[in-house]
């Protein structure tokens, strides 16, 4: 493996789906194994929709809708992710090697945002 260090990597909604969609990430990263329906759901919505937005969203098209379709997965990702960058770094061993592995180098800092119960948006950076 490279370990390299290379750029800051936000990890937004873009990769987070193309993340869903890699049936390697279940494998490496199974601290997020109970998410994979619902990921792989999201992943296959978001494929069609770009391909064929007139039929997955009507009258929708390059509106925000395929952002809301992974907004509970995403939500509940950056929570734990916030979670255990503060309390419990090492459940986050599996998703920064997965995340190095497939750039070839790992990027410092990884930043999620994440949005909690009060609505305030902040940086998590692991």
């Amino acid at each position: 493996m490279n370990i390299r260090v290379g750029d800051r990597l936000i990890l937004g909604h873009n990769i987070l789906y193309q993340m869903m969609g890699d049936p390697f990430f279940w494998e490496e990263v199974p601290e997020f194994l109970d998410l994979k329906d619902d990921g792989e759901r999201a992943h296959h919505f978001a494929t069609k929709y770009h391909f064929t937005p007139r039929e997955v969203a009507p009258g929708c098209v390059g509106c925000t809708s395929i952002k809301a379709t992974l907004k509970p997965i995403m939500k509940e990702v950056s929570s734990r992710v916030d979670r255990w960058a503060r309390a419990e770094p090492e459940n986050l061993t599996n998703l920064i090697n997965y995340i190095t592995k497939r750039r070839g180098a790992r990027p410092s800092p990884i930043v999620m945002y994440h949005k909690d119960d009060a609505g305030k948006i902040y940086a998590v950076e692991f």
